[in-house]
């Protein structure tokens, strides 16, 4: 589980990191279909990360409560490690969103208002 979830925040950061380059690197859609499904895009990765962290933190409440022994207080090497892992994932989550959030306010401001002029132009032309 811990893997999994190592490999799945790897994955949503990868992805969101490729979005933002090809973001930077293209012109605004000429099209308001284009442009609201960049933005619906964008709440399709916000829910996923979403999900990932509330996994991170179920995971890390698990693991922090299966080696617990009633008379012991100290953590057994492994349960240290899972605990190390799961919290190290979550950091590099917490990284993954804060550099997302710097690039992306803008950006979604310059989207919603290029949304509101593409449905303008289609209304114009109808």
């Amino acid at each position: 589980e811990i893997e999994r979830l190592r490999c799945s925040a790897e994955g949503i950061a990868r992805t969101l990191d490729e979005f933002v380059q090809n973001l930077r690197e293209t012109e605004l859609p000429n099209d308001a279909s284009t442009t609201a499904n960049i933005l619906g895009q964008m709440n399709t990765f916000q829910e996923d990360f979403r999900i990932i962290v509330r996994r991170g933190f179920d995971l890390l409440k698990s693991v922090r409560q299966a080696d617990t022994k009633p008379n012991a207080e100290q953590l057994s090497p492994t349960r240290v490690h899972n605990v190390t892992s799961v919290q190290r994932t979550l950091l590099q989550l917490e990284d993954t969103e804060k550099r997302f959030d710097k690039f992306w306010p803008t950006h979604e401001f310059r989207l919603q208002h290029c949304l509101q002029l593409r449905q303008f132009e289609e209304d114009f032309k109808k």
